[in-house]
């Protein structure tokens, strides 16, 4: 489905309450309680905010979508009525 891009000027009025379209977030680096708490359970700090960082990216929050969207599905049987009992997954998983 192509994605519509938001419009601000409508014809029956102007919209002024929507926020910027989110980009890279650090919320490791913005967030000084999880820095704190992190340190106290004795987490890695370097690996932490690596992991942040990878995981707020605009393009990750995408694929936390699909994968939220596309539920995994439990295959039972081949054509051949033959038992699989396999799951399969969106590639949105794997990443």
């Amino acid at each position: 489905m192509p994605q519509i891009p938001p419009r601000s000027e409508l014809d029956t009025h102007d919209v002024h309450n929507q926020p910027e379209a989110r980009h890279d977030i650090d919320y490791w680096g913005g967030d000084i309680a999880l820095r704190e708490h992190a340190a106290l359970a004795g987490g890695d700090a370097a690996v932490l905010a690596d992991y942040g960082a990878l995981m707020w990216q605009a393009d990750m929050r995408v694929t936390g979508c699909q994968t939220n969207r596309h539920v995994p599905e439990l295959i039972q049987f081949d054509t051949g009525g033959r038992r699989l009992d396999e799951v399969e997954f969106h590639p949105s998983y794997h990443r």
